[in-house]
């Protein structure tokens, strides 16, 4: 199935903004899940707009920060998300932020709240044992 290139901006956008949030900047290897991630959301194809995605995207961050509008964008995405997604793409998100949050071993008290939020403000619940499934 093929997503529109704003449904990915979106995800792009809550990847972005996850890792960003915890770790203050994008790492190589968070890029490259990332870079991983979305290509199994376009079906392997990144269209030639979509090939610079995470860098555009880092720029549209920095910027909200810059106006203080970051919250509001990344609410915004989740629900341009919520309302474009079925509830089982919706956890996939969720597990697909969890494997971004791995990457280091470890799930920070902050991911960790970052994944309840998502997951209350889409109507789940993200209890412990999934944190230690993906262990």
């Amino acid at each position: 199935m093929q997503y529109s290139q704003e449904l990915v901006e979106d995800l792009a956008l809550v990847y972005l903004t996850f890792t960003g949030y915890v770790e203050g900047n994008l790492s190589d290897a968070d890029a490259e899940a990332m870079e991983k991630i979305l290509n199994v959301w376009t079906d392997g194809f990144m269209s030639e707009e979509m090939k610079d995605l995470i860098p555009y995207t880092q720029r549209k961050v920095a910027e909200a920060h810059k106006h203080n509008l970051a919250h509001r964008r990344l609410l915004d995405a989740l629900d341009s998300l919520q309302d474009r997604l079925h509830a089982t793409k919706l956890k996939i998100v969720l597990f697909d932020l969890l494997a971004l949050a791995k990457l280091d071993g470890v799930i920070s008290e902050r991911e960790r709240q970052f994944l309840d939020l998502i997951a209350s403000r889409w109507g789940f619940k993200f209890e412990e044992q999934a944190y230690q499934k993906a262990a």
